[in-house]
């Protein structure tokens, strides 16, 4: 029952959107005159029959001369010309599209439903026709006008329907996302892997490799300093690129470092708070590669808390979880010269829980304590509060998961304030000598190769992101996760975290997540991630994502899920 009021709330949604776009409204308008022109028919061929002639169309139809003959042949030439719209219906089809602008709008377009959509079409047609044919020779023994009145009604309710099939493929509905770019048309849906780039950012890396394999090294490094030619992609200099990077994180620009990756970001981090040793206090929620660079900095002794198993099971929230590591700090022992570090995710990457790390903050009593938090999961997917940035030391986050540019890019962010050192000073410590990865950083420095493609495609997105905002992308994301969630427990085909959403994370356990995976993206194209040892998949949701993306996902899952044996749906 779940499964039909799902399809149904899709169909009606959709239906809901038809009327508001251009080619929706010609196509209600040509189905109302295609219906008008039924009715008139019908209305011709009841006239024309002695038996089905009653008070009810003599007085509609009385003040026009009809015979029997001129009857036939109008149901006739209705017939054949609703017959034709059907067999021109890919073509109908083709000219709608190319005649709506496809830069803000987006396309309900399956191939394979467009052809279950035209068979429709033909049966509806041929009902028709054959009800029409047939009534001349039927006995009547009931009463003309009834028989009229259920005559009446089919032939209402024939067009009606035909005007839906027929507005399926043409139905362009509006694009209920936040950005203005162009994105691939199948949506993907593992952005916290690795992001999909809009179409405008990958034009500005092609402008980008044709401007360099033309112009000398020199020139071209001048030009990503300063603008130069590269200013027709909106590459305005490195400088202002960090400085847009600030501005959509709302932090200042010297406060930026960037880096190979986001673990390349936290190392540096651990390596600079860790020197002269700590004992580093971390879950094992973190990325596999963050524990890994716990384990193996310098002078760090790793302190895990575990937390995992329950925060799967919904006995731990996001205020848990700080609790449970404000207790742990708490249990330390005061060393004289020995620090504490605490790296924490603020966006679990599997499980999507959200981790109240103010609230930690406000718990620990402790001046001997470092926070580098990492946001990866979290800086594009939700909001990072002000008040948190001001109060912890370093916060690293992705430049190619929800920024959406292209792999790999890292940036962290260093709190002046609280370490004390001068920016350029924490900057150069921390980038090593890697060109390209500070505000206002000497041309001297820096001797390394690196990808600039990152940097291009990630200034080109920033354009996009900064415009939609943090808060409204966070408010976006939340909502589609959230009405995912309902429909998959309507569905009742798989289990999910009991946790509090915010952001676009939603795991699924389902068994054997790799082949489920596998058969989504034969089906659909739509790709999402394995994860927790294939016990379980993970959706991202992103402000580029629509609704009706979501309805195509939550039923094309539930499909795949039904399909399976029954003792793997859940109540």
């Amino acid at each position: 029952m779940a499964y039909a009021t799902l399809k149904l709330r899709k169909w009606l949604n959709d239906l809901r959107r038809m009327a508001v776009t251009p080619a929706g409204a010609r196509t209600i308008a040509v189905g109302a005159t295609l219906t008008l022109a039924i009715i008139c028919t019908s209305f011709c061929i009841a006239r024309g029959i002695p038996d089905l002639t009653t008070p009810l169309t003599r007085e509609i139809s009385g003040r026009f001369v009809w015979n029997y003959w001129a009857s036939q042949w109008a149901g006739a030439v209705g017939l054949i010309a609703l017959l034709s719209l059907i067999a021109f219906s890919p073509l109908v089809d083709r000219l709608m599209e190319l005649r709506v602008a496809p830069a803000a709008l987006d396309v309900v377009d399956f191939d394979r439903e467009r052809v279950l959509r035209w068979c429709s079409r033909v049966a509806i047609t041929l009902a028709a026709a054959l009800f029409v044919l047939t009534l001349p020779f039927l006995n009547i023994t009931v009463r003309p006008l009834f028989l009229t009145l259920f005559y009446l009604a089919f032939m209402l309710a024939t067009p009606a329907m035909y005007m839906f099939s027929i507005a399926w493929p043409h139905c362009r509905i509006p694009r209920t996302t936040l950005s203005q770019f162009k994105f691939p048309r199948t949506p993907a849906f593992n952005i916290a892997t690795i992001g999909a780039t809009a179409l405008e950012a990958r034009l500005a890396k092609e402008i980008y490799h044709g401007r360099a394999a033309d112009v000398v090294t020199p020139h071209l490094a001048r030009e990503l300093r300063e603008g130069g030619d590269l200013r027709s992609i909106g590459w305005n200099g490195f400088d202002a690129f960090i400085e847009r990077l600030a501005e959509f994180v709302n932090i200042s620009a010297d406060s930026i470092s960037l880096h190979h990756n986001t673990t390349a970001a936290i190392t540096a981090a651990l390596a600079y708070s860790a020197a002269g040793g700590a004992r580093i206090v971390y879950t094992d929620l973190e990325f596999p590669s963050v524990i890994d660079a716990v384990l193996a900095t310098p002078g760090g002794d790793p302190m895990p808390v575990t937390c995992a198993a329950r925060a799967w099971s919904g006995e731990l929230n996001g205020l848990g979880v700080a609790r449970l590591v404000a207790q742990r700090i708490a249990g330390m022992s005061h060393k004289r010269g020995s620090k504490i570090v605490i790296c924490l995710s603020h966006v679990a990457y599997e499980l999507g829980l959200y981790i109240e790390i103010e609230e930690l903050l406000n718990l620990i009593e402790r001046d001997d304590v470092i926070v580098i938090v990492d946001g990866a999961q979290a800086v594009g997917n939700v909001v990072v509060p002000d008040a948190l940035l001001a109060r912890v030391h370093f916060y690293a986050f992705s430049g190619h998961k929800w920024l959406l540019g292209d792999p790999t890019l890292g940036c962290l962010y260093a709190n002046h304030s609280i370490i004390g050192v001068t920016p350029v000073d924490m900057s150069a410590a921390l980038v090593a000598g890697r060109p390209y990865s500070f505000w206002k950083q000497p041309a001297s420095l820096g001797g390394q190769t690196i990808d600039i493609d990152p940097y291009i495609t990630l200034n080109t997105m920033l354009r996009d992101l900064i415009v939609a905002t943090a808060p409204a992308i966070d408010k976006h994301n939340t909502a589609l996760a959230k009405q995912f969630r309902r429909w998959i427990i309507e569905l009742g085909v798989a289990q999910l975290p009991r946790i509090t959403q915010r952001g676009g994370i939603v795991p699924v356990i389902v068994r054997d997540a790799a082949t489920v995976a596998e058969r989504l993206y034969e089906r659909t194209g739509f790709s999402a991630q394995p994860i927790r040892d294939d016990a379980a998949l993970r959706f991202c949701f992103h402000y580029n994502v629509g609704e009706w993306a979501v309805h195509r996902l939550a039923y094309e899952l539930g499909r795949i899920l039904y399909s399976r044996p029954t003792v793997e749906r859940f109540t």
